[in-house]
Protein backbone atom coordinates (compact mmCIF):
# COMPACT_ATOMS: atom_id res chain seq x y z
CA UNK A 1 0.00 0.00 0.00
CA UNK A 2 2.98 2.33 1.06
CA UNK A 3 3.90 1.56 -2.26
CA UNK A 4 1.30 2.21 -4.40
CA UNK A 5 0.72 5.63 -2.66
CA UNK A 6 3.88 7.51 -3.39
CA UNK A 7 4.24 6.10 -7.09
CA UNK A 8 0.48 6.95 -8.52
CA UNK A 9 0.65 8.01 -12.24
CA UNK A 10 -0.50 11.52 -12.83
CA UNK A 11 -1.68 11.98 -16.25
CA UNK A 12 -1.96 15.96 -17.32
CA UNK A 13 -3.86 16.08 -20.46
CA UNK A 14 -3.49 19.23 -22.49
CA UNK A 15 -7.21 20.06 -24.44
CA UNK A 16 -7.57 18.86 -28.00
CA UNK A 17 -9.83 21.44 -29.09
CA UNK A 18 -10.27 25.24 -28.69
CA UNK A 19 -13.67 25.16 -27.30
CA UNK A 20 -17.39 23.86 -27.46
CA UNK A 21 -19.64 26.55 -28.00
CA UNK A 22 -23.50 26.30 -28.38
CA UNK A 23 -24.88 26.88 -31.52
CA UNK A 24 -25.79 30.52 -30.81
CA UNK A 25 -22.58 31.12 -29.93
CA UNK A 26 -21.31 29.58 -33.45
CA UNK A 27 -23.89 31.83 -35.01
CA UNK A 28 -22.34 35.28 -33.18
CA UNK A 29 -19.03 33.91 -34.05
CA UNK A 30 -19.67 33.25 -37.38
CA UNK A 31 -21.48 36.40 -38.47
CA UNK A 32 -18.51 38.49 -36.67
CA UNK A 33 -15.94 36.89 -38.28
CA UNK A 34 -17.74 37.37 -41.89
CA UNK A 35 -18.71 40.75 -40.99
CA UNK A 36 -15.16 41.52 -40.55
CA UNK A 37 -13.69 39.75 -43.57
CA UNK A 38 -11.13 37.40 -41.13
CA UNK A 39 -11.26 34.77 -44.24
CA UNK A 40 -10.15 35.13 -47.72
CA UNK A 41 -14.27 33.24 -48.37
CA UNK A 42 -16.76 33.83 -45.67
CA UNK A 43 -17.58 30.95 -43.48
CA UNK A 44 -20.46 29.07 -42.40
CA UNK A 45 -21.39 27.70 -38.82
CA UNK A 46 -20.60 24.58 -39.62
CA UNK A 47 -16.83 25.44 -40.54
CA UNK A 48 -16.57 27.89 -37.84
CA UNK A 49 -17.76 25.09 -35.27
CA UNK A 50 -15.39 22.65 -36.91
CA UNK A 51 -12.60 25.31 -36.61
CA UNK A 52 -13.26 25.20 -32.77
CA UNK A 53 -13.46 21.75 -32.50
CA UNK A 54 -10.21 21.36 -34.34
CA UNK A 55 -12.03 19.37 -37.07
CA UNK A 56 -11.41 20.67 -40.37
CA UNK A 57 -10.61 19.29 -43.53
CA UNK A 58 -9.14 22.32 -45.05
CA UNK A 59 -6.98 25.30 -43.26
CA UNK A 60 -8.91 28.89 -43.40
CA UNK A 61 -7.45 31.24 -45.42
CA UNK A 62 -6.95 34.30 -43.64
CA UNK A 63 -6.95 37.71 -44.77
CA UNK A 64 -5.95 39.52 -41.99
CA UNK A 65 -3.99 37.62 -39.00
CA UNK A 66 -4.06 40.42 -36.78
CA UNK A 67 -7.90 40.27 -36.72
CA UNK A 68 -8.22 36.30 -35.97
CA UNK A 69 -5.21 36.82 -33.52
CA UNK A 70 -7.26 39.46 -31.40
CA UNK A 71 -10.83 37.45 -31.00
CA UNK A 72 -8.89 34.05 -30.19
CA UNK A 73 -6.53 35.87 -27.62
CA UNK A 74 -9.70 38.03 -26.55
CA UNK A 75 -11.65 34.39 -25.82
CA UNK A 76 -8.02 33.13 -23.90
CA UNK A 77 -8.43 36.54 -21.83
CA UNK A 78 -11.97 35.32 -20.99
CA UNK A 79 -10.64 31.84 -20.60
CA UNK A 80 -13.14 30.36 -22.86
CA UNK A 81 -10.30 28.91 -24.71
CA UNK A 82 -7.60 26.69 -23.86
CA UNK A 83 -4.00 27.90 -22.99
CA UNK A 84 -2.42 25.86 -25.66
CA UNK A 85 -4.68 27.47 -28.20
CA UNK A 86 -1.35 28.68 -30.34
CA UNK A 87 -0.36 25.03 -30.27
CA UNK A 88 -3.69 24.01 -31.30
CA UNK A 89 -4.14 26.08 -34.24
CA UNK A 90 -0.26 25.02 -35.37
CA UNK A 91 -0.65 21.63 -34.56
CA UNK A 92 -3.93 21.10 -36.75
CA UNK A 93 -3.05 23.22 -39.30
CA UNK A 94 -6.30 25.46 -39.17
CA UNK A 95 -4.86 29.17 -40.15
CA UNK A 96 -3.28 30.04 -43.21
CA UNK A 97 -2.03 33.57 -44.15
CA UNK A 98 -3.34 34.77 -47.18
CA UNK A 99 0.49 36.36 -47.32
CA UNK A 100 2.45 33.01 -46.94
CA UNK A 101 0.02 30.27 -48.30
CA UNK A 102 1.47 27.75 -46.05
CA UNK A 103 -0.04 26.85 -42.41
CA UNK A 104 1.05 29.02 -40.03
CA UNK A 105 3.49 27.46 -37.09
CA UNK A 106 3.89 27.28 -33.88
CA UNK A 107 6.47 29.81 -33.63
CA UNK A 108 5.17 32.51 -36.24
CA UNK A 109 2.02 33.05 -34.61
CA UNK A 110 3.87 33.66 -31.13
CA UNK A 111 5.91 35.90 -32.27
CA UNK A 112 2.62 37.82 -34.35
CA UNK A 113 1.57 37.80 -31.20
CA UNK A 114 4.62 39.17 -29.21
CA UNK A 115 4.65 41.98 -31.54
CA UNK A 116 0.94 43.03 -31.80
CA UNK A 117 1.36 42.98 -27.86
CA UNK A 118 4.36 45.46 -27.87
CA UNK A 119 2.64 47.45 -30.68
CA UNK A 120 1.81 50.87 -29.61
CA UNK A 121 -2.07 49.85 -30.98
CA UNK A 122 -3.78 48.23 -27.90
CA UNK A 123 -4.08 44.57 -28.44
CA UNK A 124 -6.80 43.30 -28.42
CA UNK A 125 -8.83 46.40 -29.01
CA UNK A 126 -12.11 47.08 -27.01
CA UNK A 127 -14.42 45.71 -29.79
CA UNK A 128 -12.60 42.38 -29.93
CA UNK A 129 -12.79 42.24 -25.68
CA UNK A 130 -16.35 43.36 -25.86
CA UNK A 131 -17.73 40.65 -28.32
CA UNK A 132 -15.62 37.73 -26.07
CA UNK A 133 -17.40 39.10 -22.78
CA UNK A 134 -20.85 38.55 -24.73
CA UNK A 135 -19.76 35.12 -25.85
CA UNK A 136 -18.37 34.12 -22.43
CA UNK A 137 -22.21 35.97 -20.62
CA UNK A 138 -24.27 33.54 -23.44
CA UNK A 139 -22.97 30.26 -21.24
Amino acid sequence: MFYEFNHIEVVVESPRILASFTPEQIRLITKFANESNFFVDGIDEETMDGFFKCALEESLVVVNMRQVLQLLYALSIEKMIPHNWVSLIADNQLLIPKSTGKASKRGAISSRLSELKASSAKFPNGEFLDFAKQLKEMR
